[in-house]
């Protein structure tokens, strides 16, 4: 985008975004939905750079905007401005060369992670190098460098306004907020991970067959929401039965593509599956 305003349908408030979407409440409400699907997917993994965090917010917002997965062109401001865009590769190239410095914070106990963690992901979010969704985007990133590391963090039992209130606090050097955040969105790891890896093979493609059902379900379930959310838009916005029948037609369109994509990804998901239990003991025995 050239310009702050490119971001916005002329003389709103309101992204330009894939689904036509105008109202902002409703746009909100829809972008929610998608992502929430896209998480239950799981999120690209990587080095930990800005490959890495581009891909986890394609991921994310690939139903929303066309410029998801891109930096952002403009500069922006909310209690105070965020790195200008000219210097958004540079500062995360240099936290990436952090991360890898510290071995991705591998071997640190609970308090050390959280005390480096909070300090690449709030330099991260000083940056800011997405025009929206670099908080989720970061949680996500979060999530996987604590797996990386050793520890859990579990991001939805961070309280959103303290974690603002962090942020800002971040931005000017202070990762006290930030520190304790994270530290306290460390859990146990899930008692269940054993009884997964005693799974037989015909259970794993069970689970796994399960799993691809529960998934489509899902995603139909947020189509049909976001569907019955526009249709309801159309219609308060006096749009005349033609108009309506195109947005649904386009929708579905769209849904369409979803749904093949999904499906490419379960037939990855499920071959490398079958790849794993050929390369294991048990698989060439049978």
């Amino acid at each position: 985008m050239a310009s702050w305003e490119d971001y916005f349908y002329p003389g709103t408030d309101v992204l330009r975004n894939k689904l036509g979407i105008e109202d902002k409440e409703e746009l909100q409400r829809t972008e929610r939905l998608l992502v929430e699907q896209r998480l239950t997917q799981g999120c690209p993994e990587g080095n930990f750079d800005l490959t890495h965090l581009k891909a986890i917010h394609r991921h994310l917002f690939q139903d929303v905007y066309e410029w998801a997965g891109e930096l952002r062109t403009v500069s922006m401001y909310k209690t105070s401005g965020f790195l200008p865009p000219d210097r958004i590769e540079m500062k995360l190239h240099e936290v990436h060369g952090r991360t890898v410095q510290a071995d991705f914070l591998r071997n640190m106990n609970v308090f050390e992670f959280s005390d480096m963690a909070s300090q690449i992901v709030g330099d991260i979010n000083d940056a800011h190098p997405f025009r929206e969704g670099n908080g989720r985007t970061q949680f996500e990133f979060l999530e996987q460098l604590g797996e990386r590391a050793g520890h859990n963090v579990d991001t939805t039992k961070i309280d959103r306004a303290a974690w603002i209130d962090a942020s800002i606090e971040a931005g000017r050097g202070n990762y006290g907020a930030m520190n304790d955040q994270i530290r306290a969105a460390i859990v146990p790891p899930l008692e269940k991970t054993p009884l997964v890896e005693k799974r037989t093979p015909e259970q794993a493609v069970k689970d796994n067959e399960l799993r691809h059902a529960q998934e489509l379900q899902a995603q139909r379930h947020v189509q049909q929401e976001v569907l019955k959310d526009m249709m309801a838009t159309a219609e308060r916005s006096g749009k005349e039965a033609a108009e309506r029948d195109a947005i649904r037609r386009d929708f579905e369109e769209k849904c369409r593509v979803q749904d093949a994509a999904l499906a490419r990804a379960q037939q990855e998901r499920a071959d490398r599956l079958e790849l794993q239990h050929r390369r294991s003991p048990s698989g060439r025995d049978r």
